[in-house]
């Protein structure tokens, strides 16, 4: 990174705080006294609160992320940080190399795509989308509507999106359902072009997706009935002709596919509290439960296929979401409350079974004991 010209080095000083009066008194403080690095846009010199904060794991020591008009790469947990204003609202990152970034800001119903190869200083539109299509049906042009649902991106210049189409036209409704296209970047126009792969049964809303290489994928999709599927793809989206069953009547919202040990696959629901496991593909699933009072699991985290980290919420306050943390030991038969007290969370990514960060609103923090305690890092301080 001391390559990178156009990045500011700004050194924090660390500011001691007193935090109390947070939670409920059923629960303990989420910490008492803290050492924390406030995270300031370069441009402005303000501190970044009212906007999220994104963060990723390089290694153990290494994070980098995104939020509040800034990018930034911190080699050593905040002691140090590079940082670039640039002005962006990070919705969603559909892919992130931090020096090629892929960004979809949700705020537009069209597919807005951005993209920068400069580690985040500046973007440029990568594709773009309306919502509305004209179709002819008969004599008749009819106008659908796509929901671009999911966006997933395997490297910066090939992705593909999923979206539930539906055309109407008075009491005539026209043949809808969800569709797959593909981004693909052509190199010799320099352009990025969208193109139809599949359509598929409009008993399908598409939810989550995952693609191994350019060649396999994994499609989450609940039916009309709430039920959970996972549809596999081998000739890169083109045709997905394997189908198999998670849930009954229990529709889910999150895939997760381990990198390094694809075979093994987590699915959940953001609203719900049952954790969905297989271990061969998809081909056969397995359910736990958790044992919760909290309102559901908002993100998970598998390091091997023993070790795995999910998030649940159980309210909010003022600064952000307040959650458990828990993990498993042996690839999702089970799980436990690791947390000692409660942390702000609603996103975690874990480098190794033992460090692992977690963020909310502007609040990023540490674990170095596999989520039983976590030093906050990143605060919105007044």
């Amino acid at each position: 990174m001391n390559t990178i010209k156009s990045i500011i080095t700004i050194f924090v000083v660390s500011v001691a705080i007193t935090l109390s009066g947070c939670f409920s008194e059923n629960n303990k403080l989420l910490f008492d006294y803290a050492d924390v690095e406030p995270l300031v846009n370069p441009a402005t010199a303000v501190l970044t609160t009212g906007e999220k904060i994104y963060g990723y794991m390089i290694d153990d020591t290494t994070i980098v992320g995104f939020g509040g008009g800034y990018a930034y790469y911190t080699p050593n947990y905040f002691d140090s940080i590079f940082s670039v204003a640039n002005g962006v609202l990070y919705e969603r990152v559909v892919y992130n190399d931090f020096e090629n970034i892929v960004i979809y800001p949700e705020a537009y119903s069209d597919l807005q795509l951005e993209e920068s190869n400069n580690f985040g200083e500046t973007y440029t539109n990568k594709l773009y989308v309306p919502k509305f299509e004209n179709r002819i049906e008969g004599s008749e042009t009819i106008t659908g509507t796509h929901d671009f649902k999911v966006v997933h991106f395997l490297n910066k210049d090939l992705g593909w999106v999923f979206t539930s189409y539906t055309a109407a036209q008075g009491s005539s409704v026209f043949p809808s359902g969800l569709k797959v296209y593909q981004v693909i970047k052509d190199a010799f126009n320099n352009v990025n072009l969208f193109n139809l792969l599949a359509e598929l049964s409009p008993d399908y809303t598409p939810t989550d997706a995952y693609f191994i290489n350019t060649f396999t994928g994994y499609l989450l999709a609940n039916n009309n009935s709430n039920d959970a599927y996972i549809l596999v793809s081998n000739d890169g989206g083109a045709s997905w002709t394997v189908t198999y069953q998670i849930s009954s009547g229990v529709p889910l919202s999150k895939l997760f596919v381990l990198s390094n040990a694809p075979n093994f696959i987590y699915a959940y629901s953001e609203t719900g509290k049952q954790i969905y496991y297989s271990s061969n593909s998809g081909q056969s699933w397995q359910s736990y439960n958790l044992i919760i009072a909290n309102s559901g699991i908002t993100d998970l985290y598998a390091v091997d296929e023993e070790y795995a980290y999910a998030v649940s919420t159980a309210f909010a306050d003022d600064i952000a979401v307040v959650s458990d943390v828990y993990q498993t030991t042996n690839g999702g038969q089970s799980w436990q409350k690791i947390n000692q007290n409660r942390i702000y969370a609603d996103a975690i990514e874990f480098s190794s079974r033992q460090i692992g960060i977690a963020t909310s609103g502007n609040v990023l923090q540490l674990t170095k004991d596999g989520g039983k305690t976590w030093k906050p890092l990143v605060y919105p301080l007044e």
